[in-house]
C-alpha cells in the first residue's frame, strides 16, 4: 500500500509505502511525527494512520484544529476510523490524503518488518535507546557473521535474536523513565504508556481504563489498534479478565487453552478471534487505579513468559507518572466543561505573553460569551445549562490545536489562547468556532435548542507590556460584539500612536508620515 498526500493544485507533500506497525505513522507539523506537513490548519500531532497485517487501514483523530473527514464524513476526535479503499481523507482545508493499492511503476517495494531479531529496526517511539542498541547488535553480530564459519551462523541468528530481545527489554526500562518523567500533557503520557507497551510486547492492539471514583467504575481513556466495530465486542469477551485484575490487583497473561479456562463461557476471547492476552493493574501504594491491557489476533501466538515481568515494571512506573499527571490535570480543569480553568488560563497566558514578547511572535486571544445563555437556565433549568456547556467543552476541545489552550473563563464565557498566531488566524478560527456553535442542535431533554455565540478577537501589539492589556483588548472587541446584535465575530483594531502632550499640557495629534507638524 502506498500513502499520498497532496493540496488542492495536486501538488504532492508526501509519497511512500505504508508497512503494516502496531505504532503507525503520526502525522503532523512537529518535529516527532513521522510525516511533516507544515501547512496551515496541520497542528503538531494531527492525526495516527495505522495498517494491520490484513492491509486494513485506520486513522485516528489526535488533535486536528477543526477536524478531519473521510468521505466527507467528520471523524469523531480520538476515535478510530477504517478507511476504505478508493477513501478521501481531508486533513486540512487544502490538504487531502490518499491510500492506493500499488506503488509507481519502476519502484521497488519496501521490505516486510521483522516482528523479533535483528531485523526489528523500524522507526520507534524510543529514539533514545532502543533503535540505537538494537543497531549496534545488529553491527555486532553483522561483523561476527563474517568471522565465523558459516556452519555457525544459524547458531549466531539464534543468538542474535534472543540478545536483540533483551536489548529490547533493557532499552525500554530505560527508555520508560526517561521519557514518562518528560512528558506533562495528561493524554499524551496516556498515548506514549500503551505505544510503549505494544511496542515491546509486540502485541497488536490494547487500552489503558482508570478508575472513576465519582462514578465507581472503570472508564478507558486510550485505545489502540482496535477498530471502532470491534472495540464494544472485543472489550466484552475481555471485561471478566479485566475486573478481575483490577479487583484482586494481580496480573494475566494466558494464552491457548488458559486462556479459554480462565474466562467464563459468556463470551470466549477464541470466539472475537483472541489468541493471546496480556494485563496488569496499574497501582498507587495499596490501591489500583486502572488496568493496562493487551492482546494479539495472530494465529497461534503467544506472549513470553519475560511479557509479564516487563509489564509490572512499566505498570510501576506509569502508574506513578499518569497519577501526578491526573491530578495536575484535575487541579487545572474545570471540572464541568472538562476545559482548562481560569487559574490555568492566567498562567499560561502570563508564560506565553513573555514567550511572544521575547521571541517576538504574535499571541492572539479570542474571547466568546454565549448569547442570551441566561434564558436556558431561566426557561429549562440549570441542569439543561450544564448540559448544554458539557457539549460545548467537547467541541471547543475536538476544534483546537494540541499547542492552544482553551479555558472557562465564566459562567458561559471562555478564552482561547493562540500561541504564535496572529490575529488574521485567530479571526479565522474564531469564525470557525462560531458557524460551529451556529450549526451545533443542543439537546435539552426532549427539545432541540440553538445557540449563537459573540467572539472577541485580539493580538498582541508592539506597544503592550503586560498580559491584562491583552485581556482587556479582547474584551473591549467582545463588547461591541454584543453591542452590535451578537452571533458574529469583532476583531479590535489598534489604535495609532498616543498623541504627544505639548508644553502647555495639550495634546498634539501625532504627525503625518513620521514628521513632526510645526
Amino acid at each position: 500500500m502506498r500513502l499520498i498526500i497532496r493540496d488542492t493544485t495536486g501538488r504532492v507533500l508526501h509519497s511512500g509505502p505504508v508497512l503494516p506497525s502496531n505504532r503507525g505513522l503520526r502525522i503532523g507539523s512537529g518535529e516527532t511525527c513521522d510525516i511533516r506537513l507544515k501547512r496551515l490548519g496541520i497542528a503538531r500531532e494531527h492525526a495516527l494512520l495505522t495498517v494491520n497485517a490484513q492491509g486494513e487501514a485506520s486513522l485516528q483523530d489526535l488533535q486536528s484544529p477543526f477536524g478531519t473527514y473521510v468521505d466527507n464524513r467528520k471523524i469523531p476526535p480520538g476515535f478510530v476510523v477504517t478507511i476504505p479503499p478508493g477513501a478521501k481523507v481531508k486533513l486540512a482545508d487544502a490538504v487531502i490524503l490518499e491510500i492506493t493499492e500499488a506503488a509507481p511503476e519502476g519502484e521497488a517495494p519496501a521490505p516486510a518488518p521483522s516482528s523479533t531479531g535483528v531485523g526489528a529496526l523500524e522507526s520507534s517511539i524510543f529514539p533514545f535507546f532502543l533503535t540505537r542498541n538494537e543497531q549496534f547488535v545488529h553491527k555486532a553480530f553483522q561483523e561476527a557473521y563474517a568471522a565465523i564459519p558459516e556452519r555457525y551462523h544459524d547458531l549466531l541468528r539464534e543468538l542474535a535474536g534472543r540478545l536483540t530481545e533483551k536489548v529490547r527489554e533493557l532499552s525500554a526500562v530505560l527508555e520508560v523513565s526517561f521519557a514518562l518523567n518528560s512528558i506533562f500533557s495528561f493524554q499524551r503520557l496516556l498515548e506514549f504508556s500503551i505505544e510503549m507497551a505494544l511496542r515491546v510486547t509486540l502485541a497488536e492492539r490494547g487500552f489503558i481504563m482508570l478508575y472513576n471514583e465519582e462514578l465507581d467504575r472503570l472508564e478507558t481513556v486510550v485505545v489502540r489498534g482496535m477498530a471502532p466495530r470491534e472495540i464494544e465486542k472485543d472489550m466484552l469477551a475481555a471485561s471478566t479478565l479485566v475486573s478481575r485484575c483490577f479487583r484482586t490487583g494481580q496480573p494475566f497473561v494466558g494464552s491457548g487453552a488458559d486462556l479459554e479456562e480462565a474466562v467464563p463461557a459468556v463470551v470466549r476471547p477464541s470466539e472475537r478471534g483472541i489468541t493471546a492476552i496480556a494485563i496488569t493493574p496499574l497501582r498507587i501504594e495499596n490501591s489500583t487505579i486502572g488496568v493496562l491491557y493487551l492482546d494479539t489476533k495472530r494465529p497461534g501466538a503467544t506472549f513470553p513468559s519475560a511479557v509479564l515481568e516487563i509489564l509490572k515494571f512499566f505498570a510501576a512506573q506509569a502508574s506513578l507518572v499518569i497519577h501526578r499527571a491526573r491530578l495536575f490535570h484535575l487541579a487545572t480543569t474545570d471540572g464541568l466543561t472538562g476545559l482548562a480553568n481560569q487559574k490555568h488560563f492566567h498562567q499560561r497566558l502570563l508564560e506565553e505573553f513573555c514567550r511572544s514578547i521575547r521571541h517576538k511572535k504574535p499571541l492572539s486571544l479570542v474571547m466568546l460569551d454565549l448569547d442570551r445563555f441566561k434564558m436556558i437556565n431561566e426557561v429549562h433549568g440549570e441542569q439543561a445549562g450544564d448540559q448544554v456547556l458539557k457539549k460545548l467543552g467537547r467541541l471547543f476541545r475536538s476544534g483546537m490545536r494540541v499547542h492552544d489552550l482553551v479555558a472557562r473563563f465564566g459562567g458561559d464565557e471562555f478564552m482561547l489562547l493562540l500561541p504564535e498566531t496572529p490575529i488574521e488566524g485567530a479571526s479565522t478560527a474564531a469564525e470557525k468556532l462560531r458557524a460551529m456553535i451556529e450549526s451545533t442542535s443542543f439537546r435539552v431533554g426532549k427539545k432541540a435548542i440553538r445557540l449563537t455565540g459573540s467572539f472577541g478577537v485580539a493580538c498582541t501589539t508592539a506597544s503592550m507590556t503586560k498580559p491584562i492589556e491583552l485581556v482587556q483588548a479582547v474584551e473591549k472587541a467582545l463588547g461591541r460584539a454584543q453591542k452590535q446584535g451578537g452571533n458574529r465575530v469583532v476583531v479590535h483594531a489598534p489604535t495609532s500612536r498616543r498623541p504627544e502632550p505639548t508644553k502647555a499640557g495639550r495634546e498634539r495629534p501625532p504627525s503625518k508620515e513620521g514628521t513632526e507638524r510645526p
